[in-house]
């Protein structure tokens, strides 16, 4: 029953593209002041917590640091413990590269653990987070412009 009403309301050969008017009430509900606050509150203990715990696994310092580990969690679901203890098996050799050189060492085992058809996906969005700019999908990012600085020190 759930699967006929999403495809009722679903423009045919658009899977994610909703007819009028079911687009106009979803998106006015995303906007209502209720329906934020639990979206914030979902994305603050879900994912911002798991980003927390594998930023504090991984001896992380910074706010691009920060930006990957929430990258991560929202993305990839975490670090997994193998992978953590990879990497920081891996910090060792990184430290001639300062954090940008870890986090460069992180972005590439994300990539290395994802599925092969997105390992070259994945890796451009890790390496711009952890380089604090670089070109993802053919747009140029830079982190910056949102407030994110390496060595700036996350509280």
């Amino acid at each position: 029953a759930r699967r006929a009403f999403a495809d009722s309301i679903t423009n045919e050969g658009d899977p994610g593209g909703l007819v009028a008017p079911w687009r106009d009430h979803f998106r006015t509900l995303g906007q209502a002041p209720e329906a934020r606050a639990v979206q914030l509150a979902r994305a603050r203990d879900l994912y911002w917590a798991r980003a927390m715990r594998d930023f504090t696994t991984l001896g992380l310092a910074d706010e691009l640091d920060a930006a990957l580990m929430f990258d991560c969690a929202v993305q990839n679901g975490g670090i997994a413990p193998d992978l953590a203890d990879r990497l920081l098996t891996g910090r060792a050799s990184s430290l001639g590269g300062g954090a940008a050189g870890y986090r460069r060492i992180i972005a590439q085992g994300i990539a290395d653990s994802a599925a092969p058809d997105f390992r070259a996906d994945v890796l451009a969005r890790k390496t711009a987070i952890a380089l604090g700019a670089g070109t993802v999908h053919g747009a140029n990012y830079a982190l910056s412009r949102w407030g994110l600085l390496d060595g700036a020190a996350i509280c």
